[in-house]
């Protein structure tokens, strides 16, 4: 009996199963405290991403009405940071499937704003594409061809029918086209009208070219109009059988210490010819430019800067020519003789008129080789066998002062052409000309 109550119903066993009640119940206690615990930090957390994502919607909803109405702010900066977080996946995806109402009462919200910024931003769209109309006819009046740019003239004046189009619904516009007649009266005609009579020739740059031929046959000009109309010439088209002759031409751009050889050359030769200068040539050479006129020599124009001529307006080609001359007599008190030979042999019909206005004569070419690259020079057979093969009477040849080659081949050159009956003639055979 007293083993069957230690053993079940006895107080030893009731005490036990009490002490083991109350470990379990204080256990239990201490998990319910955990898990209240962890449920108001996870309250907390939820609570922060649900002011995160409010914050977030309200932000994207001032950068949409921010855009719409063109408003400069600080907002977009911070928007765009998290603009690029979205697109990068990285919009709070824990939030995204709890608060789904939320978002889309902001997306509603969103789009009504959506709607009223593009009813107030669609007297503004049609605003800005004035301008653009208006950029299109400025391309062609930078050409110095207008007559080429018919067309794109037309679509121009077609684009800016357009945009006026809408204003003259409204009583206030139509009385700008009124001012329009005014920048007329400014002094900017007043420089068409110095030069109006050149307005008439075209000023289509041409890029001077010539044939060779066979059997010191003359070469044929690459004329695309008759340049002889404007005192132009590249050979003397009148000179007789009898008496061939070959006239020497060379450009002068800048020095390289060949020239003073050259004309030794010419000296022993008795040989006369015209060296074309530009101002920078007379500037650091002003004693061989004084040398050239006292051994009988002519001097013409080569251009101050030596330019693109037709690139010029009337002004600047006249200050091109000018100041070049005046620049030679101020440094040598020699006047320049009137000959002008267009630097890189680029012309118009336009600046050949304008030059034989101003007393010169063009100067071109029938014979020439590339001798001008100083650092790639054909050599001295080259520049013999050349003239030996495609010298014709009336020549007017293109000599570089910088090439290397042509110093060493001048001599024979010359002997060359005067065992063939050559004489050396100077240019105001081809006709008369005056500076003026």
């Amino acid at each position: 009996m007293e083993y069957r109550g230690m053993n079940g119903n006895g107080r030893n066993s009731g005490t036990r199963k009490t002490h083991n009640g109350g470990k379990n119940q204080r256990k239990r206690s201490r998990a319910r405290r955990r898990r209240r615990m962890l449920l108001g930090a996870n309250a907390v957390l939820l609570i922060a991403l649900i002011g995160i994502l409010v914050t977030a919607v309200r932000l994207v909803s001032e950068e949409s009405e921010n855009r719409s109405q063109g408003e400069e702010s600080e907002v977009p900066a911070f928007v765009s940071v998290a603009e690029s977080e979205e697109s990068n996946g990285a919009k709070n995806p824990s939030g995204e499937e709890s608060f789904v109402g939320l978002e889309e009462d902001a997306e509603r919200e969103e789009a009504d704003k959506a709607e009223e910024a593009e009813e107030q931003t669609k007297p503004g769209g049609t605003e800005s594409q004035e301008p653009m109309a208006s950029e299109n006819p400025t391309e062609p009046e930078k050409s110095t061809e207008p007559q080429e740019w018919g067309n794109p003239d037309d679509e121009a004046s077609e684009s800016e029918e357009t945009p006026k189009s809408e204003p003259e619904s409204e009583t206030s516009e139509p009385q700008e086209p009124a001012k329009e007649p005014e920048p007329e009266v400014t002094p900017t005609p007043s420089e068409p009208e110095e030069s109006t009579g050149y307005e008439q020739y075209s000023n289509q740059k041409y890029a001077w070219w010539f044939v060779r031929m066979e059997n010191h046959e003359p070469s044929g000009g690459g004329e695309e109009f008759d340049i002889s109309r404007y005192g132009g010439y590249y050979r003397n088209q009148n000179v007789q059988d009898e008496d061939p002759v070959v006239y020497l031409t060379f450009d002068c751009g800048y020095e390289l210490g060949f020239t003073n050889t050259m004309l030794d050359t010419l000296k022993d030769h008795h040989a006369r010819g015209i060296f074309f200068v530009t101002k920078s040539f007379i500037r650091s050479n002003p004693e061989l430019v004084i040398r050239m006129k006292e051994e009988g020599h002519m001097v013409g124009n080569h251009t101050t800067t030596h330019p693109s001529m037709p690139d010029l307006s009337i002004d600047e080609l006249k200050k091109e020519i000018t100041e070049c001359a005046d620049y030679m007599y101020e440094q040598t008190g020699y006047e320049m003789d009137p000959y002008l030979r267009p630097p890189m042999g680029e012309y118009s019909e336009r600046t050949l008129k304008l030059t034989q206005d101003m007393g010169y004569q063009s100067i071109f070419w029938s014979i020439a080789y590339k001798d001008y690259d100083a650092e790639n020079q054909p050599g001295k057979q080259y520049v013999i066998d050349h003239f030996a093969t495609y010298h014709h009477n009336g020549a007017i040849p293109l000599i570089h002062n910088t090439s290397q080659s042509n110093m060493e081949a001048l001599d024979e050159v010359l002997t060359l052409l005067e065992e063939a009956g050559y004489r050396f003639g100077t240019l105001d055979e081809l006709g008369s000309a005056q500076v003026q």
